[in-house]
């Protein structure tokens, strides 16, 4: 019988983390800022325009919304959670979840809340149309819908 032959297999990976050949932690995460940077822009007008997308289809001023679905609606939302990875509008994530959350609620009771979508909406408007509000301000308007939420959940809608 023949002896075991043993294989060295070079591990890039491995060089890399442990030979120092790689970037560092910092380098990387500072890169990755440099890069969501430049996509700033273009992510705040993409959210602008679904905001004024989803006020012409769903605001209280459009016209046959009651025969749409929460599910479009929330389709439109979560690509305004997509767009908002350049966080200049601080406060616009949470309310967009606590959006989805009142969407899916809608959908399960087969049952629109228009007078909670119309504040959904009005919120998305502000926070995205004044870059100028104060901290507090936003706060403010996203433990409201916070709020709301509680609310509806305790009343069972």
């Amino acid at each position: 019988m023949s002896p075991a032959r043993r294989y060295h297999v070079p591990n890039r990976l491995r060089a890399m983390l442990f030979d120092g050949g790689g970037k560092q932690v910092n380098e990387a995460l500072a890169d990755a800022e440099a890069r969501l940077s430049t996509l700033a822009e273009a992510c705040d007008t993409t959210v602008r325009n679904l905001i004024v997308e989803i006020e012409a289809a769903f605001g209280p001023a459009s016209r046959g919304r009651e025969r749409s679905s929460p599910r479009d609606l929330y389709d439109l939302v979560a690509r305004i959670i997509d767009s908002s990875i350049s966080q200049t509008s601080p406060g616009l994530f949470e309310i967009c979840t606590t959006f989805c959350d009142l969407l899916d609620s809608c959908q399960e009771q087969n049952r629109w809340d228009w007078p909670a979508v119309d504040v959904h909406i009005a919120a998305l408007r502000l926070l995205s149309a004044d870059a100028s509000l104060p901290a507090t301000a936003r706060l403010r308007i996203v433990s409201g819908l916070a709020q709301l939420r509680r609310r509806r959940a305790e009343a069972g809608g």
